[in-house]
């Protein structure tokens, strides 16, 4: 089993003639496992849609703020009042 993992890429340190004496960093390879895992589990193409996902969440809450600033978007809350406002025939004040 350690050859195998070896061959697939295991971290370790080979010694000696021909490699007789190996030397393994266990919280090295334990994350080389994980890594091995994570990407069996998701593919390059789903980590990368993923991230791309990620970037565009954290790019529109300063967006959503910003349009907030300048008054180009308003909360759903001031909208319902307005519009209930509206409804009743009397003018919302900023």
């Amino acid at each position: 089993m350690v050859d195998k993992r070896l061959d697939e890429g295991m971290p370790a340190e080979c010694t000696g003639n021909k490699g007789a004496k190996v030397t393994i960093n266990p919280s090295a390879a334990m994350q080389w496992l994980i890594d091995k895992e994570r990407k069996r589990q998701m593919p390059e193409s789903d980590l990368a849609a993923e991230r791309l996902r990620l970037i565009t969440e954290q790019a529109d809450h300063p967006a959503l703020d910003n349009a907030k600033t300048r008054s180009e978007l308003i909360l759903l809350w001031q909208w319902q009042k307005r519009g209930r406002s509206l409804a009743r025939g009397r003018q919302v004040r900023k």
